[in-house]
């Protein structure tokens, strides 16, 4: 090897391969997860050059979550469905192994109601306890903040997500979308979104605004899922399906050339029809 190449066999020098690996969900046309991914059904690309697949396998690293619930006034008539939602997907997550979820609500100010934790009766009995805020409003922005800071100081080689479960009422945060979705990244956490569509807010002041740009660049460049939900009723099955993507990741392992300058943006698709990957655009330094 002379530097950063390699010599090949026919005496020439070559870049030097490094591997790289990245999590994604891998759904069918219905939003199911699949079960049977292959190296054969993904194709890697960074800034646009195709990268070699090495390996597909499932991801069995833990998993930790920092579960945000809208406790504002606007979710006065939704905060019982918001709760049986956030009791299914907790036994769902914490029955399936060693992942560890923390409960935050953001009704007038982001607060840790549950430290993270494996124990799925303290976090059933912690959202039991939660109910709306009267006259509040949301300050999701900042819960979105806060934990990405908690998730960026843990160590462990978990999956980090952040599940938010809100309405669309008045946003109070005013903080840059920028710096939102700086801290995510900073926390290398994965973010999802399920919005309750059935309370009109004005979309004319700029914290909305604001909090929209992250609702859509936040989970789309993190490899999460915004989720529209149009009644009450559809807040338990879209958590429970979230729950079962989560359970059914994968890790991709690809190779790239050692370079200098890493890419900066990073894509990856499915060669099989009507098939959906979800995964972060930026590329691993």
């Amino acid at each position: 090897m002379l530097g950063g190449l390699v010599v090949l066999g026919n005496g020439t020098p070559g870049l030097a391969a490094v591997d790289r690996s990245v999590i994604v969900s891998v759904l069918d046309d219905r939003g199911q997860p699949i079960e049977d991914v292959t190296v054969k059904d993904l194709e890697v690309r960074e800034d646009g050059v195709a990268r070699e697949v090495l390996r597909v396998d499932r991801a069995t690293d833990p998993l930790l979550i920092a579960l945000l619930i809208d406790d504002s006034a606007a979710a006065e008539n939704a905060i019982r469905e918001f709760r049986d939602g956030a009791k299914a997907f907790v036994n769902k997550m914490v029955a399936a192994g060693k992942n560890q979820i923390a409960l935050i609500t953001f009704g007038e100010r982001s607060t840790l109601v549950r430290d993270y934790t494996s124990d799925a009766a303290a976090l059933v009995s912690s959202i039991d306890r939660v109910f709306h805020r009267p006259s509040a409003g949301m300050q999701m922005l900042d819960a979105l903040i806060d934990a990405s800071k908690g998730l960026a100081k843990r160590e462990d080689t978990a999956r980090k997500h952040i599940v938010v479960l809100m309405t669309e009422g008045v946003e109070f945060s005013t903080v840059h979308d920028q710096t939102v979705v700086d801290a995510l990244r900073k926390a290398d956490a994965t973010m999802h979104a399920l919005v309750l569509t059935t309370v009109t807010a004005s979309n004319e002041t700029e914290e909305v605004r604001t909090r929209n740009r992250v609702l859509d660049v936040g989970t789309r460049t993190t490899g999460g899922r915004r989720d529209t939900l149009l009644a009450e009723t559809s807040v338990e099955g879209a958590l429970t399906s979230l729950a079962s993507e989560l359970l059914t990741q994968y890790r991709v392992v690809y190779s790239r050339p050692d370079t200098l300058i890493p890419p900066e943006k990073l894509s990856i698709r499915a060669t099989r029809p009507g098939v959906t990957v979800r995964a972060k655009t930026r590329a691993e330094k």
